[in-house]
């Protein structure tokens, strides 16, 4: 009997709570309604107690939760509910079991609800540059430490843009890891979108791997403006600084480098047309004589050139070398997913190259003609 009088009642609300609570706490209002009179929770549970049908599991904090409940529906499962409690008085077996589920859920979403609004007094914003964390988040007299599950949903609100990302971001490694050690955030940030909340350009991830942030608030590089990731250790920008990136242009350079980075303009980007990253890929498992002809063969045989050979700079403007990166992205030269050629035959590693060639011919096509209609800095059609 009871299977078929769930369908619109303890199972409905219990579908609707985690949803109903979040909804509820987001939005922060209901909606006024001109529906007819609906029975409220109040009412409700005053109407079974009455009749004596509220299962005895029901503890007055998960009553209290019901009824909060039903308020949010509008009493539209109310006839389910009375159902369900009526199988439950009964002793059917089903009801016992669809009633502790639902407590479950519902304390779930209780514990949920009140986590958020924790979050919603004390972290309302994120931290700007111009702010320290422990002022930012901490400053209050009645403030509390951060938890793990804390700092997961803060990250998931800038995600959402149901926080504001800050203005900019800076280096604040030092910064988090103070907190961590004075035992105001349980740990430091292991995403970008939790990094961004503390204002920090930088986190350690899951694997333990140090990243920072790049193009940060670029407009075009995705639709919410909040960059993209990359190892630490491969942006080492110093040229006198050994680090992955200077070991890849001298390992991927035909002869001397010929003024590689020397006047680039102002606002400008010396971009290597041809990704180190990914021909670092390409070439990977050859000797060093081996990358030296295959280089040879691409300058000779595609016309194509790799590291800081002069032929394979591009000096773009700002906005044009976000977008390219993104096309290079949507193509499949994204070297963080690009699989590395080590193995493969020196066949395999030349057809890649060809279809890079074709791809990278196009795209140029493409860059040049929006150049040629940029004004004043300001993309073409085809960037905006």
């Amino acid at each position: 009997m009871a299977s078929s009088l769930f369908k619109g009642g303890i199972k409905a609300i219990r579908k609707g709570v985690t949803k109903g609570v979040t909804k509820g706490v987001t939005k922060g209002t209901r909606k006024a309604t001109t529906e007819a009179a609906w029975e409220t929770g109040e009412q409700f549970f005053k109407r079974m107690d009455k009749e004596g049908i509220v299962p005895e599991v029901l503890s007055p904090i998960t009553r209290s939760d019901m009824i909060e409940q039903i308020n949010i529906q509008k009493g539209s499962n109310n006839k389910g509910i009375e159902d369900t409690f009526r199988g439950y008085a009964e002793g059917n077996t089903d009801a016992h079991q669809d009633i502790s589920d639902y407590t479950t859920t519902l304390s779930g979403a209780s514990h949920y609800q009140q986590n958020y609004n924790a979050l919603e007094t004390q972290y309302r914003k994120a931290v700007e540059p111009e702010e320290s964390i422990e002022s930012a988040l901490f400053g209050g007299s009645d403030a509390k430490p951060m938890t793990s599950d804390e700092l997961t949903e803060l990250g998931n609100q800038i995600q959402s843009k149901g926080i504001t990302a800050p203005q900019g971001l800076e280096k604040r490694g030092q910064e988090i890891s103070s907190l961590v050690d004075k035992g105001l955030i349980e740990r430091g940030p292991q995403n970008k979108f939790e990094a961004i909340f503390f204002g920090s350009k930088e986190f350690t991830d899951e694997k333990d791997v140090n990243r920072i942030i790049r193009r940060f608030r670029s407009s075009t590089l995705d639709d919410i403006g909040l960059g993209r990731t990359d190892i630490a250790k491969n942006r080492k920008r110093d040229r006198g600084l050994k680090g992955v990136r200077v070991d890849r242009e001298g390992k991927l350079t035909l002869g001397e480098d010929q003024g590689f980075y020397a006047g680039t303009p102002e606002g400008s980007h010396a971009h290597h047309w041809t990704p180190l990253a990914v021909l670092d890929k390409v070439v990977d498992g050859m000797s060093p004589k081996q990358v030296e002809t295959f280089l040879k063969y691409m300058e000779k045989d595609l016309g194509i050139f790799g590291g800081n050979h002069i032929g394979n700079l591009r000096q773009l403007p700002s906005n044009i070398h976000n977008m390219l990166h993104r096309r290079l992205d949507a193509l499949g030269y994204n070297p963080q997913t690009l699989k590395s050629f080590a193995g493969s035959t020196l066949a395999q590693r030349k057809a890649f190259m060809k279809k890079m060639k074709a791809d990278f011919d196009k795209l140029e096509e493409e860059i040049f003609t929006e150049m040629m209609v940029r004004k004043g800095n300001q993309a073409g059609p085809q960037l905006k």
